[in-house]
């Protein structure tokens, strides 16, 4: 992984970090579907989605780059992540049905913008089947941010309470669970 590339893009970029994640969240997760939204605009940049029983999981996962090739204690690699994180916790409004809708919508525009498929797992009939049931079942989302620049082992104090703040904002609202991918 090129922790200097963050985005895969239509091209399906393998070294990137959203290929890394997509490549791992679909070998240790189980999803009906796992989208590509990094674009203007996007819920996140991969949304995992699956139905389990009565429930709705929902994974949005932020993927930012290191500004430097070591991991470290640098606190502006934290600050877009968890202000995306941040901002992606209103998708579990309305059961989740206008992120649902989005993807859909932004599913089509990648297919007529670049000719190929934003699903790295499952299809838009697959979506479509999941939104026909979501107002039936209940929202459990996860939230990631995934940043190689930060060295778990010595995240600072300052990171910590970046961390520890978008975690509590988006954990309030989304009555969901907060993740932290980053370096040893």
């Amino acid at each position: 992984m090129n922790t200097a590339v963050e985005s895969q893009g239509p091209d399906r970029r393998a070294d990137s970090i959203q290929a890394f994640m997509a490549r791992y969240l679909g070998e240790n997760q189980i999803f009906d579907v796992l989208i590509d939204d990094d674009r203007s605009g996007e819920a996140a940049d991969l949304v995992g989605i699956r139905i389990d029983g009565g429930d709705l999981h929902i994974m949005l996962v932020h993927c930012k780059y290191s500004s430097k090739p070591d991991a470290g204690s640098r606190l502006k690699d934290l600050y877009e992540d968890c202000g995306q994180a941040m901002r992606g916790a209103r998708w579990r409004d309305n059961a989740a049905l206008p992120l649902l809708e989005h993807l859909d919508r932004r599913a089509a525009g990648y297919t007529r913008r670049f000719g190929g498929t934003a699903f790295e797992i499952g299809d838009r009939e697959m979506l479509f089947q999941i939104t026909q049931q979501a107002s039936l079942l209940f929202p459990r989302f996860t939230t990631i941010i995934a940043q190689p620049g930060l060295s778990i082992g010595s995240a600072s104090d300052e990171q910590l309470r970046l961390i520890a703040g978008a975690a509590s904002y988006v954990q309030t609202v989304t009555k969901g669970r907060f993740e932290v991918y980053g370096s040893v």
